[in-house]
């Protein structure tokens, strides 16, 4: 009985991405979320924010880019990110990017720090602290975070 369930599974999940099967399986819980903030104007410069759920006292904040090359990718395909630091206690803030071909490095690093300065102003409302905030990312994403 429990092949054919675990074949199942395999099954379903085979089709997704590494970054598919992980957000399949995480809890949403633990979280309160907000989606699609505009940060500064124009497409593609949202994030949403994962704020731990009871949170009693301000608390520091992660803003995370994804990574994809500059050209791909999505802040949506890293939902187990804004999990695993808001069940820590941590606000995360997963930001979107412009991408290539539309812009180039400038514009990268404008949406960076457009973003880090939107989450240092705003992120009070949320429940998270403005003088702690750290940034991280993957891959092209930790190359803006640096």
């Amino acid at each position: 009985m429990r092949l054919p369930i675990l074949l199942m599974i395999g099954i379903l999940l085979g089709g997704c991405s590494g970054l598919g099967m992980l957000n399949a399986v995480t809890p949403d819980t633990q979280y309160e979320a907000a989606a699609n903030i505009a940060y500064a104007m124009g497409d593609g410069r949202r994030l949403d924010l994962y704020t731990p759920r009871g949170l009693d006292s301000r608390a520091p904040v992660v803003v995370f880019f994804h990574g994809g090359r500059w050209s791909q990718g999505s802040k949506d395909e890293y939902k187990f990110v804004g999990e695993a630091l808001s069940s820590r206690g941590i606000v995360a803030a997963l930001v979107d990017y412009r991408k290539y071909p539309d812009v180039r490095m400038a514009g990268f690093m404008d949406d960076a720090a457009r973003a880090v300065k939107w989450v240092r102003d705003n992120v009070g409302t949320y429940g998270g602290d403005p003088r702690s905030i750290f940034v991280m990312g993957h891959s092209s994403g930790a190359h803006m975070a640096a």
